[in-house]
């Protein structure tokens, strides 16, 4: 028969034991680490910023400026947690000024134990850390407002390229299609406002146009009145064949 260890058993006991929880520090930062849950933005599957065209990295990607933006948010919060705690600084010291002033004024000793006590070794070094932090945290925020208008600026100078590229091909098309009308002119083209011809070709053409018409006209009224004949005589020796008439 199988018998139970009592090691194991001891040692499995042992496991269940949790460590003690050290109690977190009040102005302690939290500090990220690769596995933590401060990073689990980063173990995320973002968008690719290569472009598939020019093959090279793309700053101005949607996903990095959604990146710059979340960044900001998150150092905005900070400062507003240093501002919290300059202002409880702030009210610390101005009861115990105001709290001083009274007694002095009443020209009483004050009792040592109403008297508020006060580390001023560690509010001068938590004044200290905390206008550090904000001065760290306001220049992270002014390169990150700098990096998001460089990538604005490239964006905006991609944008102008292509318009002109587009505005040349526009240009080029435009002037095949000239020449296509030019080619083969409609009758759009000849007459109306969108004629090609300058203005004396144009009236040219009509002059030549109507002495056209005119001379139809009198060949028509030449054969009403039958001065012209009908049919010329005709020249040709196929005429004097016996089957002519027929």
């Amino acid at each position: 028969m199988y018998k139970k260890n009592p090691k194991l058993k001891k040692i499995k006991c042992l496991s269940c034991i949790s460590a003690p929880k050290t109690p977190a520090h009040p102005y302690r930062r939290r500090v990220e680490s690769g596995y933590g849950t401060g990073s689990e933005n980063s173990l995320k599957r973002h968008g690719s910023t290569v472009s598939l065209q020019s093959n090279t990295f793309s700053t101005a990607s949607g996903s990095s400026f959604k990146r710059s933006s979340r960044n900001i948010k998150e150092k905005l919060a900070e400062i507003e947690t240093f501002k919290d705690i300059l202002c409880q600084q702030i009210d610390t010291l101005q009861k115990y000024f105001d709290y001083c002033v009274e007694h002095n004024a009443t020209s009483c000793l004050p009792a040592e134990d109403n008297l508020p006590t006060i580390d001023f070794k560690g509010e001068a070094i938590t004044f200290k850390t905390t206008t550090s932090a904000v001065i760290d945290t306001l220049a992270h925020c002014t390169e990150l407002v700098s990096q998001r208008e460089d990538a604005w600026r490239r964006r905006l100078e991609r944008e102008m390229e292509r318009r002109r590229r587009a505005e040349q091909l526009a240009n080029a098309y435009f002037a095949q299609i000239q020449k296509c009308r030019n080619a083969h002119p409609g009758p759009d083209l000849e007459e109306g406002p969108h004629s090609v011809l300058a203005d004396d070709e144009f009236y040219d053409a009509v002059e030549s146009g109507l002495d056209k018409i005119e001379e139809e006209q009198e060949l028509r009224d030449r054969l009403k009145s039958g001065h012209v004949p009908v049919t010329p005589p005709a020249t040709s020796p196929a005429c004097q064949h016996r089957l002519w008439s027929e």
